[in-house]
């Protein structure tokens, strides 16, 4: 077995116990400028084809949006892949990602036109619609779940933490849970946040 081999498989049980989230990628498009060696470290990032991109839920991640793109998705008439996908997943409610420099969009200074105003507007739509835009490079995160992710702890009110709630945390991308002493954590939630890696502290408040 190659060493390639043993990282998928490593990557494929640490998504099947919830420790890295997955994320799609479509294996037609070059990635290049991605870190793709960063991502894998955050990410079981998964190559699928045009028509397997959305047969799950899982978010999408495109390597660039254009402005030939932008208006194409925005006027619902695709001009590439790319559009394709982000069309069906935004109209699937779907999560879809972009780095912003890789928005030209956000990289151009315009002046504020009634033509201009319809680029904004079809951009405004799209993160409204689904479209997250990442504002900071990979290389300069700590870790990229924590620009997909609103934080990486929790704290939780439960008196009881049950299965179903740990569950919930895990689902979330969270790497930490705060419990006060008089919450309780039943053995099997205590089981499931070990297996996944999620660390548990005690805080006297």
């Amino acid at each position: 077995m190659t060493e390639q081999q043993i990282q998928q498989i490593i990557r494929d049980v640490l998504l099947r116990i919830g420790h890295l989230s997955p994320m799609k990628i479509l294996d037609t498009l070059d990635y290049s400028y991605v870190k793709y060696t960063y991502l894998q470290e955050h990410y079981g990032l998964i190559s699928v084809s045009e028509n397997q991109v959305w047969q799950d839920t899982d978010p999408l991640l495109i390597p660039e949006l254009t402005n030939q793109q932008l208006m194409a998705i925005y006027n619902g008439n695709p001009c590439d892949v790319i559009g394709k996908s982000v069309i069906e997943g935004l109209i699937l409610g779907r999560n879809i990602y972009v780095f912003e420099e890789n928005v030209e969009w956000k990289q151009r200074e315009c002046v504020s036109t009634p033509y201009t105003r319809r680029y904004e507007e079809a951009y405004t739509t799209l993160k409204e619609s689904g479209l997250e835009v990442i504002t900071q490079k990979p290389e300069q995160n700590e870790g990229l779940s924590k620009v997909l992710l609103e934080a990486s702890h929790i704290e939780m009110d439960q008196k009881v933490i049950s299965k179903q709630v740990v569950e919930e945390v895990i689902r979330q991308g969270k790497k930490q849970v705060y419990l006060k002493q008089y919450q309780i954590l039943t053995p099997l939630a205590k089981e499931i946040l070990r297996d996944s890696g999620v660390q548990v502290d005690i805080v006297d408040r």
